[in-house]
């Protein structure tokens, strides 16, 4: 077994069941159709990344049809896109039963911690190989917060947000976690290894803050800070690590 590729998996860990936490209490606590409308419009919107990183024409093309024929980056990033979109579609879904009408992109919420979380992650995004797939690794914050989200008990309402967040979580375990593998293949230097630690770290305290806000706040600063310090339960790996070569 890789240790420094396990590694990753421990460090990640406490922030993904920091996130985890905050949807605990974020259900625990009181909570209306408002906030459950500002959480629900603020993950739609980070469903449409891959959308909104296409030409204007293109995205017109998608909000009027459903579907984007010829992706400029061909068929890999097609099936990205519409596995995106189809989570996209489970929240609006859910939006519309509380709000009444079909979700318009101009209804979406761009927040200010996920704003500095993708300014974090771009610099990755467009470096070497290795950082987009370590970007990957970061995404979905382990499936903690989608996993939650299964386990959300009362109404009618709350089995749909359950059954909703199921499908997403089957996906995003294997793009986000899942990824440990891919990593698991580069044979890099300690001092490159330290720098994919810091960028976990770096990460998962960003995600932290952006799922604290999304779900308004429920998590107080100290709380945040006793996390930061490793005060958790660790985030049990949804990744059989004996299997990472």
């Amino acid at each position: 077994m890789a240790v420094e590729k396990c590694d990753l998996i421990d460090l990640a860990a406490p922030y993904w069941a920091g996130e985890a936490e905050v949807v605990s209490r974020y259900f625990s606590g009181p909570r209306t159709p408002e906030t459950d409308l500002h959480w629900l419009r603020a993950q739609a919107f980070k469903e449409t990344r891959h959308l909104r990183v296409l030409p204007p024409e293109m995205q017109e093309v998608y909000w009027v049809s459903g579907r984007v024929p010829d992706h400029p980056e061909g068929h890999g990033e097609t099936r990205k896109l519409a596995e995106e979109m189809k989570h996209f579609e489970l929240i609006a879904a859910l939006i519309t039963s509380l709000s009444g009408h079909r979700v318009t992109p101009a209804e979406l919420l761009s927040l200010d911690e996920e704003r500095k979380l993708q300014e974090l992650r771009a610099p990755y995004r467009a470096g070497t190989e290795f950082e987009r797939i370590l970007i990957d690794f970061t995404e979905g914050g382990g499936g903690s917060m989608y996993e939650m989200l299964t386990r959300v008990q009362g109404g009618e309402f709350e089995q749909r947000i359950a059954d909703a967040f199921r499908v997403i979580l089957a996906d995003e375990i294997i793009h986000g976690p899942g990824q440990i593998h891919a990593l698991a293949r580069f044979p890099l230097d300690e001092e490159s290894w330290e720098r994919a630690r810091e960028m976990v770290v770096a990460i998962g305290r960003q995600r932290l803050r952006m799922r604290n806000e999304m779900f308004s706040f429920p998590l107080e600063d100290e709380r945040i800070a006793a996390i930061e310090a490793g005060e958790i339960e660790p985030w049990p790996s949804p990744i059989p690590l004996s299997r990472v070569q």
